[in-house]
């Protein structure tokens, strides 16, 4: 979009098995952004009790997502076996392989920030 500004840090935190991901976004107009998160193939995703998405390989917790942000329309929406995942299988090639998508929609109308937390699981 004209008049967006989108930047990216990403942290990942060895002693905690932490995966942070931040997205800033400044925009002069309001739009409606998605975040998409593409799992690994075989990983499923479930909501779990206290709100977090998990991942799950043969139904076994393997990491789980959380979301912070200050906007307070955040939605997110899991989708499993997304027909749209796609994977590289070599530099300049990808295949189809159904994923799993957790998408994370809000709206702005200055400045956003969302964080995406991944709790990475022996």
């Amino acid at each position: 979009f004209d008049g967006v500004r989108h930047e990216r840090t990403v942290h990942l935190d060895l002693t905690s098995s932490l995966l942070t991901v931040t997205d800033h976004i400044d925009t002069t107009d309001e739009h409606r952004f998605t975040i998409l998160w593409h799992t690994a193939p075989g990983l499923e995703t479930a909501i779990a009790p206290d709100g977090r998405i998990a991942l799950e390989r043969d139904g076994q917790p393997v990491a789980y997502m959380r979301f912070e942000s200050n906007e307070t329309s955040l939605t997110v929406h899991v989708a499993s076996d997304d027909p749209a995942g796609r994977r590289s299988v070599r530099l300049g090639g990808v295949e189809a392989l159904p994923t799993s998508v957790v998408s994370v929609s809000f709206e702005a109308d200055d400045q956003a920030r969302v964080v995406t937390i991944v709790e990475l699981l022996d």
